[in-house]
């Protein structure tokens, strides 16, 4: 899976590349960095 990086992160939903549910992505970025990410059921 691909995320593009803004300043501060992004929350969104899109379908699993697996199983095609939908899912909510949270990540963080930090100097242009991935910090933290979490995915769930959305």
């Amino acid at each position: 899976m691909l995320v593009e990086v803004f300043e501060t992160g992004q929350s969104y939903i899109e379908d699993c590349e697996v199983c095609c549910r939908p899912i909510q992505l949270d990540y963080k970025i930090v100097d242009n960095q991935v910090e933290q990410i979490r995915v769930k059921r959305a």
